[in-house]
């Protein structure tokens, strides 16, 4: 897996469900090795239109595939048998398609080794959108 770069730019958005467009989608390996799965979205409607939020996912623990397997779910995929050496396919089949899905977006701020409070988002992916 290749090593990828990752906007980690945090925009200011309101919890909530929003339908999005899938804008890219990538696999790779981040700095220290772990493989990764990361997908950006557009907002396309509503007052967050044209926000752009990203999901990225370190699978560096055993259950780190299973939360990428409810993220994949979203996009329609089966994950019975998911492996790592899948995630580059499946990245590259989300980056053609390009869908429209829901996402929903959580706040999730937590505080650094500095005790300075960081702005973070969880976002999860739903269903695709028809």
């Amino acid at each position: 897996m290749k090593s990828g770069t990752f906007d980690n730019s945090i925009p200011d958005i309101d919890d909530g469900t929003y339908e999005a467009e899938t804008t890219a989608c990538r696999a790779g390996a981040t700095k220290a090795g772990a493989p990764y799965f990361a997908c950006d979205f557009k907002i396309t409607e509503g007052d967050f239109k044209d926000v752009k939020v990203s999901k990225f996912d370190s699978i560096n623990r055993e259950e780190s595939l299973e939360y990428l397997a409810k993220t994949l779910q979203g996009f329609g995929y089966d994950t019975e048998d998911l492996e790592v050496d899948d995630l580059p396919e499946l990245a590259k089949a989300i980056q053609n398609e390009k869908p429209t899905v829901q996402i929903r977006v959580k706040n999730d701020p937590y505080t650094d080794k500095s005790g300075n409070v960081q702005k973070a988002l969880r976002i999860y992916v739903n269903k695709v959108v028809e």
